[in-house]
């Protein structure tokens, strides 16, 4: 599958969850009881996000590992089986 980043912003829009593993650590983009949060290995990475476009924003500046979320999905390093939508 090419699970491109605008397909991500697609799915969070329309109020999907996103977890993957990148470089043996499990990431989600999640939206919980208190809003939207961005997590590394369950734990809170970002504050929460009652407005999921706000949210977006907040991940277009999110670097892993010096890489931004945009540039580990547009170059294909999500495998497959380390990707679940919910």
């Amino acid at each position: 599958m090419n699970y491109s980043y605008k397909f991500l912003l697609k799915d969070l829009s329309i109020g999907r969850e996103i977890e993957f593993k990148y470089n043996n650590n499990v990431y989600g983009l999640l939206n919980s009881s208190q809003g939207w949060v961005f997590v590394c290995n369950n734990t809170k990475e970002s504050s929460y996000y009652d407005d999921v476009y706000e949210f977006i924003e907040l991940l277009d500046k999110t670097l892993i590992q010096g890489k931004t979320i945009k540039q580990i999905f547009d170059n294909n390093e999500i495998n497959d089986s380390d990707l679940t939508i919910y």
